[in-house]
């Protein structure tokens, strides 16, 4: 995911792929130690996409 700029597949609105859950309120994450951790849907959109890069080099703290 290092350096996304568009996560669609196809055309139209339903084509969008992002992270999905039907947990209320969020989901799991599996984090790159092995540990996994309920993320908020909430999350500041900068730390979300900060989270889901390959080796970015982006200091976060985890949500």
């Amino acid at each position: 995911l290092a350096n996304f700029t568009d996560c669609t597949f196809g055309t139209g609105a339903d084509a969008t792929s992002n992270f999905r859950s039907q947990h209320v309120g969020g989901a799991h994450f599996l984090y790159a130690d092995g540990s996994v951790h309920f993320i908020s849907e909430n999350v500041d959109l900068g730390t979300y996409q900060a989270l889901s890069t390959i080796q970015g080099g982006e200091v976060v703290e985890a949500p």
